[in-house]
């Protein structure tokens, strides 16, 4: 992705974290934190490097709005069992030319920044959340569902939250991230159009209180590509695995 598409999309994410925050009422109760993490993640791409980096992040927990990182969400309703948000989030999906012997010779496929609702649902420590959002980044214009599951287990200092997920791409988004244009194709890599697909991925985030506002966290994750992502010629191992370690404040 270019820092030119990179820095639009995250001006864009910022805009809607300012307007919801301007419209959430300022009685609401306030909590903020940094935090400092180093993500290892497997690429969807045959024979694609493992990508590292550090990242800095934000954490706000109003009344209505929250922001963890890359990712915001604005409660239109909410009550003790069910909460409408609106929500975005800023992917690290994409990949330039020269990530892959495979994506020689391809376009470049920008990061998406997917917007639209959630339909969340509570009941104790248990969670399942709907969520349906669309790539406003101009890059796939694709869509995507996903439905999340996840139970939260409290054992003094530590937490522990294991999940399940279910995410689908639809053919616009699966096509741009995972299909080769007519254009592109060349021996070894024909034209492919995958279609709409649906992957399952399963986790589990571990934090540990330090204090009364610090806390260290580790967060795991695998995810199994669905069948038309794996048969295509880009097509990895079928199956990418992820490792979060941070640290957080809140103030």
């Amino acid at each position: 992705m270019s820092m030119r598409r990179r820095a639009a999309a995250v001006a864009l994410s910022l805009a809607l974290s300012l307007a919801a925050a301007a419209a959430e009422p300022a009685a609401g109760p306030l909590r903020t934190g940094l935090g400092l993490a180093i993500a290892h993640a497997e690429r969807p791409y045959r024979g694609a490097s493992a990508r590292t980096r550090w990242r800095p992040f934000a954490v706000y927990e109003g009344r209505r709005l929250h922001l963890h990182g890359d990712a915001a969400s604005f409660d239109l309703a909410a009550g003790e069992a069910f909460a409408l948000a609106a929500v975005a989030s800023l992917a690290q999906d994409g990949y330039a030319p020269d990530d892959a012997p495979v994506l020689a010779g391809m376009a470049e496929r920008g990061a998406p920044l997917w917007a639209g609702a959630s339909l969340r649902w509570r009941r104790g420590a248990f969670e399942a959340a709907l969520e349906w959002t669309a790539d406003v980044s101009g890059h796939s214009d694709g869509r995507r569902a996903a439905l999340r599951a996840q139970r939260a287990f409290d054992l003094g200092r530590w937490r522990l939250a294991p999940r399940a997920v279910a995410t689908r791409l639809d053919a616009r988004a699966a096509g741009y991230y995972h299909g080769v244009r007519a254009e592109e194709a060349r021996t070894g890599r024909p034209a492919y159009a995958p279609g709409a697909s649906v992957s399952l991925g399963v986790g589990l985030h571990l934090a540990r209180r330090l204090g009364p506002a610090d806390a260290v966290f580790l967060d795991l994750g695998a995810e199994r590509a669905g069948a038309s992502l794996r048969a295509g010629p880009l097509g990895g191992d079928g199956v990418r695995t992820h490792a979060v370690v941070g640290y957080l404040r809140m103030f």
